[in-house]
Formats: C-alpha cells, structure tokens, sequence
C-alpha cells in the first residue's frame, strides 16, 4: 500500500503469481476496518496485508474497501491480496432480529404501507448494524442521516427509521424492483384481499447498471455456482466460483428468464443498500431465505425506476424522494411537478414542502399538503 495519508490508494496485488498495481481513489464512503473495528488510511502500514475490494466509476477504480484481519504489525510477507467486491469477506456483525415481518394486507385505496419506528443507539451500534435489524438498506439510513458517522453514531440518540413507505407505481402483482429506492415488494393475492412484503436490496453498479423491464423467474436454484460471463472472466481469472462462502451469489438464486441475471443471497450483507453488483439483485442472506420458498418459476418481476412516488392517504398528499442514481433525470423536480400533475394533485400541493423534499431526498414519506400537521402517525 503507498501514500496512506492521501485520498488515492495504490495496493500491489497477485495475479498468475506475477505483482501487478492497483490504483484508485478512496470512495466518499469507503469502509476501512482493522480487526472489526474501524480505522483510518492512515492506520494501515505501507506493505502490509490487507483485503481490498474496488469498482470502477467513470472509468476510474474507486476503493470501497479496505480490511485487515489483524492488529497493526510489521508483515512477514510484503504482499498484497485482494478480492473483488462481489468476493469479498463478509465483515461480522451482530445477529439482526425480528427479520420475519407478517405481509400487509393492502386495501384498494393503500397508498402507504409501514409505521415509522425509533430506536436508540447503543454503545455497540453502527448504522449498518441498525439498518440490517430493521430490514433496511444501507442507502435508507445513510440518507436519513447523511452527516452521521456510520460506525461512530452518537450512543443514546434517538433515530427515526424509514419504516413506513409509499408504494410504488404500476401494478400490484408478483415481484416489483424500484432501482433507486433499491428496494424490492412481492404482492400476492387471496380471494379476500393483496398483500405485500418488503425488502432491501443491493443493486447494478454505474457501469453495470439493473435494467428496468418486466421479467419472470425461470429458475431457482439452492447454492449456485457462479458461472462468470465472458466479459467478466479476465477480471477474475476463473470462470466459475463454485457454492462456498466466497461465491458473490449467496445460497440462493432466482434466476430471470432469458438473461443472466437474477435475484439471490450475498457473502457480502453491508453492500445491501449499495451500487456494487453486475446488474443482478442481492438480498440479506435472511430474507433470501424465506423469500426464496414463496418464489415460484414462473412469477413475475417488474424493474421499474422511480426516484419519486406519490401517494394520498386520506386528504393528505404524500412525496417520496430518493437520489436518481443513475442519472435518469436532469431535473428531478419537474420530473415530481409532472407526476403530481397528472394525478390532479398539483393544485393541493404546498409549495415549499415540495421543494423541501426534493432537496433533501430523505427517501421517506413526507407529507405536502397545504395546512399538514407534522405528526408522527402523519409525517416524518
């Protein structure tokens, strides 16, 4: 490792047992850990070794991890290894409960599904640690509370969780992917009445980007092995990882028909919430494993890309604004104006709410009606 007090990492790795170097800037978010524990660049020693994982951005590598299994000590053997970030290790963490939510059940009038819920951080909280014990994404609580340091929160603050969510547009049936909430609903149906189910996901890189489109699950499969596209294959040496604790595809897989994508596990459950797949989707090794036994071939998916949803509840008028990650949108706002517009809720629309909630992108409901009451049950 060279230049540990910079924002630009250089690690040397091996490849066919030949040195080769890596370069890449530190990402704004980069996780760096030491023995668990996390650490600054400056923490590392130049020659030790570490596990890296990077991707690329605008054609430029971007280091999002950086790992060491050990106290800082004068390595024995100056090298560098590295896995790529859909084989890297999974950082341990507490056990996260109360992952198993009761589908809701979904009126023809539902706009909003979920209550907000609080929770005080402990001495041995991150955000990421609170996210997976809420059944969140990364990305959800990061975007709550952008100024929070993830691995340092505050001990005794009192959050407010993104628990309570719109729905999205389209119909409500089978599996339904919105990319930038990164966030996927199963919707099924009795004779009495829908119901719905929720998770977070992890999704396409910038440079691997999930498309939208409608699908249907044509396989499944119960530890997979990752056959790797041919494009991707000089980038990792093999062609195939097989079942196992490195395999970037979990224990289980959903496949969609007629692609090479699909819906599976991760060796990797902080990159839920996060942009770091080839196209794919991953779910937290415990929901995957109850959502893969509801899943039948045959069931469909829709990929839809939704930075807003709208919804009333009531007289109320709600927005919810997530971060257009892929850039889909050169003006957000008239992009929401429009959608407003054509739902004939416009007219009832308090200027300045909306123009509140587009600005700050908290991805959770909040309510822009003219005269709102903020209240817990009413708003964020």
């Amino acid at each position: 490792m060279v230049s540990t007090i910079a924002s630009t990492v250089a690690v040397e790795i091996l490849l066919d047992d030949r040195p080769h170097i890596v370069g890449g800037r530190l990402a704004q978010d980069a996780i760096l850990l030491r023995a668990g524990k996390k650490c600054d660049l400056e923490d590392f020693e130049v020659g030790e070794i570490v596990k890296i994982a990077w991707h690329t951005v605008d054609n430029r590598k971007e280091i999002v991890t950086i790992i060491s299994d050990t106290p800082p000590a004068p390595p024995t053997q100056p090298v560098i290894v590295h896995k790529d970030i859909d084989t890297a290790p999974t950082v341990p963490g507490p056990e996260p409960n109360n992952r198993v939510a009761p589908p809701e059940r979904l009126a023809n009038t539902t706009a909003m599904i979920g209550q907000p819920q609080h929770h005080v951080v402990s001495t041995e909280d991150t955000l990421l640690d609170i996210a997976r014990q809420y059944n969140l994404g990364y990305n959800e609580i990061a975007d709550m509370y952008p100024d929070l340091d993830p691995w340092l929160p505050p001990v005794g603050r009192r959050l407010l969780l993104p628990t309570a969510r719109l729905l999205p547009d389209g119909d409500k049936k089978g599996i339904v992917i919105n990319v930038p909430e990164m966030r996927l609903y199963y919707f099924s149906k009795t004779k009495e009445a829908t119901h719905v189910i929720t998770h977070p996901v992890g999704i396409g890189d910038t440079d691997f980007q999930t498309e939208p489109g409608n699908y249907v699950v044509g396989n499944k499969a119960i530890n997979p092995t990752w056959y790797i596209p041919p494009s991707l294959r000089a980038k990792y040496q093999v062609k195939s990882v097989p079942p196992g604790p490195d395999n970037p595809l979990g224990k289980y897989w959903l496949g969609l028909k007629n692609t090479n994508y699909g819906i599976h596990g991760s060796d990797i459950p902080w990159s839920i919430g996060r942009k770091v797949t080839h196209g794919c989707i991953r779910m937290y090794p415990e929901d995957i494993s109850t959502f893969f036994n509801i899943i039948g071939v045959g069931t469909t998916v829709q990929i839809v890309y939704e930075p807003v949803k709208i919804g009333r509840v009531g007289n109320d008028i709600y927005l919810e604004v997530h971060k257009d990650i892929y850039n889909m949108f050169p003006d957000l706002s008239a992009y929401a104006r429009e959608k407003l517009i054509e739902k004939g809720y416009w007219m009832n629309v308090d200027r300045k709410r909306f123009t509140n909630a587009i600005q700050q992108k908290r991805g959770i409901p909040e309510n822009i009606s003219y005269g709102a009451r903020l209240t817990a049950n009413a708003s964020y």
